[in-house]
């Protein structure tokens, strides 16, 4: 069962588990009504290692179920680093060529939706992971259905990835096979 409790757990030792392991951070993270208060307290308190916030706009939101609140239509997407908490990203090789907004990602179709809800398109990762050109290896410790793994074998990136659901599990490997 979800629990907003056990969700901060996760994403605060999460976070620092990476910032410990990983010189640059990308975490993608929705704003829902019963994280927002923990997300922030949890950037805050990282606040020294927080270099830019990412924004995905997915150009349509699924209707909220409950009344008077607002669609997501976006998500964030968190740039951390261990090393450099300038807006700079350690691994990049450009100049004036990509936003903080990524609006050009295709939302795509969910064909697993029965299985996972958050899938999203391997486009995503890819572009990330094209910010960081100079880059060659990714950890994604929440893999899902495999979007990030698909986009390091198409870059030719290494990857290490895990995922706790076996079904998810599943779903990457047919995806990657």
């Amino acid at each position: 069962d979800d629990n907003i409790d056990d969700w901060g757990k996760l994403f605060t030792t999460t976070l620092d588990f990476m910032l410990e392991y990983a010189d640059d951070v990308f975490v993608n993270v929705q704003m829902l009504s019963d994280n927002k208060k923990i997300l922030w307290q949890s950037i805050n308190e990282r606040i020294d290692k927080l270099c830019d916030v990412l924004i995905w706009d997915k150009h349509a939101a699924a209707p909220q179920m409950a009344n008077n609140v607002l669609n997501n239509r976006f998500e964030f997407i968190l740039y951390m680093s261990k090393v450099n908490s300038s807006r700079a990203l350690k691994f990049g090789n450009f100049h004036g060529t990509y936003s903080n907004v990524i609006d050009d990602v295709s939302r795509g179709t969910n064909e697993y939706a029965d299985i996972h809800k958050a899938v999203f398109p391997v486009d995503l990762p890819m572009k990330i992971i094209n910010m960081e050109s100079q880059c060659n290896t990714v950890l994604e410790l929440f893999c899902g259905t495999g979007s990030t793994i698909i986009a390091c074998e198409e870059l030719g990136k290494q990857c290490f990835a895990m995922e706790i659901d076996p079904r998810y599990c599943d779903v990457a490997r047919k995806r990657w096979a």
